[in-house]
This record gives structure tokens, C-alpha cells and sequence, in this order.
């Protein structure tokens, strides 16, 4: 709107400016803004009305082309819209990659520590084994009872790594 009224605002004062007598002496600008406040749509000569009309049209028409002129080089408006899509689509793929590279990461890491605390565990019940086959041979025990409770214990550790081994435990 505002867009309207400069252009005919402009293209009525160049209409005013042409009815001026060309041996007009004086300030030639402040006779046509009297003119023009005085009487606006007034304008005496059909050439004035012309000039008016088309410097109006072709106003228009540059601006209607400049609002929707996206194609500075003919022919690489589309290009450079597919360009933008597929480096979008690049982006959205890369994140995508990444997130699956965390979440792999993530459950590799479980996994170690996982195994970490089972090897713990096992060096501790390896440490108790030789810890009590130590005072066994220290002690030059005899008793039956120990001697058969050792080996029951070291017989289930045996049976627990290789069912292990086999059967691993669910992650």
C-alpha cells in the first residue's frame, strides 16, 4: 500500500515536472510542488496523463518483478534449492549416524564393564581358592571334611566357567 502511494506520488509530480514551460525561469521544483498541492489531479495535456499512466505501469511491473525475481542466474534457482535439500538431508543423515555410533558405543561400553565385574569376581573367588589350598598346605590338613569342601568348591567354580562359556549370561 505504502508501495502505491510513493509510486503515484512520484510518477504525478514527473507528469506536473513535464507540464512546466521548458523557458520556465525560477525555481522550477517549488512551482511544481505549488502546482501539485494546489491541484493535484490536474493536468492539462493528455501527454502528462500518458507519461503518468505508463511510468506507473512500469513502476508496477518492476516492482511485481522484483518481489518475485529468485533467479539471479537464469536456471540455478532450482539448483541451488536442490543443493540446499541435500545438504539438509546430509545433515539429518550425519546426526542420525551419530546417534546410532552413541548408542553402539554406549552398550560396547556396558558390555566391558560387564565383563570387568565378572573378572572381578572370578579373581576374587581364584585369590579365595588359593588362599585356602595355601593354609591347607601350611596347616598339613588332613581332615576330610575340609579337604572335600575345597574340592566341592573348586568343582562348582570349574562348572560355573565352563557353563559360562557356553551358556553366557543374558545383556
Amino acid at each position: 500500500m505504502v508501495y502505491l502511494a510513493f509510486a503515484s506520488g512520484l510518477n504525478l509530480t514527473l507528469a506536473h515536472l513535464r507540464e512546466i514551460h521548458p523557458t520556465a525561469t525560477g525555481d522550477i521544483g517549488q512551482e511544481v510542488m505549488t502546482r501539485r498541492l494546489k491541484a493535484p489531479f490536474i493536468l492539462e495535456d493528455i501527454n502528462s496523463w500518458a507519461f503518468f499512466g505508463i511510468g506507473f505501469i512500469f513502476s508496477l511491473i518492476a516492482m511485481t518483478d522484483g518481489l518475485l525475481f529468485t533467479d539471479p542466474y537464469f536456471g540455478y534457482a532450482s539448483l541451488e534449492r536442490r543443493c540446499n535439500e541435500a545438504r539438509a538431508q546430509y545433515t539429518d543423515s550425519k546426526a542420525d549416524l551419530i546417534e546410532k555410533l552413541r548408542k553402539i558405543r554406549d552398550a560396547a561400553s556396558e558390555a566391558i564393564n560387564a565383563a570387568a565385574r565378572d573378572l572381578s569376581i572370578r579373581r576374587g573367588e581364584l585369590d579365595a581358592i588359593i588362599h585356602a589350598r595355601e593354609r591347607l598346605a601350611q596347616n598339613n590338613v588332613t581332615d576330610p571334611t575340609l579337604v572335600i569342601a575345597l574340592r566341592k568348591r573348586k568343582f562348582d567354580f570349574a562348572i560355573r566357567l565352563t557353563l559360562r562359556h557356553y551358556f553366557p549370561p543374558d545383556t
